[in-house]
């Protein structure tokens, strides 16, 4: 059986202290340091996979509802946190580490042109020596006026 574990390059409210049996490094819990912490303690520990999240932006509230959690009222999201792009995660890591595969789960497909993604997975997967998994779909967040404005503000 393989087993992967979660690299925070986004915040999706694991506890990092407890996974890293430690607290995570000084400053914000999504950073270099902790990614870096992440990689290097799961292979050292045998994990089969690091395993990223892909969203381009956050609002601060979603009208869509958690999937696990009953909120009619929609959800909200941690949005003034760092959201590092999985891909440039999975590039930095693949130079970094020598064995765990680099995992995305899931890659949201509209947000990414599908020739230029394919040659950058193709290269990457390349150049790690076939250490890349890639999940992919769609997206599950439902656009909401807040979000159109915030969106909006950043053109």
């Amino acid at each position: 059986m393989d087993i992967g574990v979660y690299c925070p390059n986004m915040h999706h409210g694991i506890g990092l202290e407890a996974f890293l049996g430690r607290p995570f490094p000084p400053g914000l819990a999504i950073s270099r340091e902790t990614m870096m912490a992440v990689a290097e303690l799961a292979e050292e520990l045998g994990f089969n996979a690091l395993w990223l999240g892909d969203h381009i932006i956050f609002p601060s509230h979603s009208q869509s509802p958690y999937p696990v959690v009953d909120r009619p009222e929609g959800t909200d999201i941690r949005s003034e946190e760092p959201v590092f792009d999985p891909l440039a995660v999975m590039g930095w890591l693949g130079g970094r580490t020598k064995r765990i595969r680099l995992a995305l789960s899931v890659l949201v497909i509209p947000y990414r042109n599908p020739v230029v993604t394919a040659k950058f997975f193709a290269s990457l997967d390349v150049l790690t020596e076939g250490r890349i998994i890639i999940g992919a779909g769609v997206g599950v967040m439902q656009r909401s006026e807040e979000h159109t404005s915030e969106l909006q503000s950043l053109t």
